[in-house]
């Protein structure tokens, strides 16, 4: 069965023998092929992926990486959060400075401090402005930056009540570890899924629009394809534009205008003598 599905992938690349022969392009027999072939590619770039990404997360998620994450919280520091008011046990305003590894990339210069903390202040958005932080922590509010120039307020009462350590922290991390194995198989089907759904909406969104331009072909040759007929034969022509598109993908070049020729090149290649039999018949 395997085998046959990769040959039919094959002839589906390039075959106008397989596409002249009208039978076989019934559209549940089309769309079976359709999506054995997407699960095939999302399967193949689900691996490529682990393969690429998966050192790299392998070392981002290790036991040892994530209990080092401890560190990064103070060990004098005990932020209280309590009938909707937070309070802590230091001076204040209180910084927490940015870790050079944690400088975020999606701003255009780096934090200078990673949290701010001042319940005293009752101007929160000029706090956040003044202290150069990614988080502010006030009486009242959580203040953060969604994107660059756009602020966010939480209010505090919006948390249950907690009071926040190292200590903490470091049980929080403790109970977490142990499922980091079982995080990597679920990050992989994630990403199949993903990739499966994604593939397969967005090039069915395509051929509809594409199976028109086919379909007006069709009448201006006179060989009585019907729309339906033509998206058929569509969802076995996509195979060569999938497989050209993800290979041009894999080494930088994108190819978005390169889409719309390159399916109708192999849809009228491929189906050349299809055109001829059905008119012939």
């Amino acid at each position: 069965m395997l085998m046959n599905i990769f040959s039919t992938i094959a002839h589906g690349f390039y075959s106008p023998e397989f596409y002249g022969k009208p039978e076989r392009f019934l559209l549940p027999g089309a769309f079976a092929y359709f999506f054995k072939f997407a699960l095939i590619i999302a399967l193949a770039v689900s691996i490529a992926l682990s393969v690429i990404a998966g050192p790299t997360l392998v070392r981002a998620l290790s036991a040892d990486n994530i209990g080092s994450l401890a560190a990064y919280y103070p060990a004098d520091l005990t932020v209280t959060i309590k009938g909707g008011k937070a309070s802590t046990n230091v001076k204040e305003p209180y910084f927490i400075p940015m870790p050079a590894d944690m400088a975020p990339a999606s701003y255009d210069s780096a934090y200078k401090n990673l949290v701010a903390i001042d319940t005293a202040t009752t101007s929160p958005i000029e706090a956040y402005r003044a202290y150069d932080a990614v988080i502010l922590l006030t009486k009242d509010y959580l203040v953060s930056e969604k994107q660059k120039g756009q602020i966010t307020v939480q209010q505090v009462k919006a948390f249950p009540d907690i009071s926040i350590n190292r200590g903490l922290i470091k049980d929080v991390i403790a109970k977490f570890v142990p499922y980091l194995k079982a995080l990597f198989p679920i990050l992989f089907l994630l990403a199949f899924i993903a990739i499966f759904v994604g593939l397969s909406i967005s090039n069915l969104f395509f051929l509809l629009i594409m199976s028109l331009i086919t379909w007006a072909a069709s009448a201006a040759f006179k060989s009585g394809l019907a729309y339906g007929k033509c998206f058929s034969l569509g969802l076995y022509a996509l195979t060569g534009p999938i497989i050209i598109s993800l290979l041009l993908q894999i080494v930088g070049v994108h190819t978005l205008y390169f889409d719309i020729p390159v399916f109708l090149l192999f849809f009228f290649l491929n189906a050349k003598k299809y055109y001829v039999m059905v008119k012939a018949a």
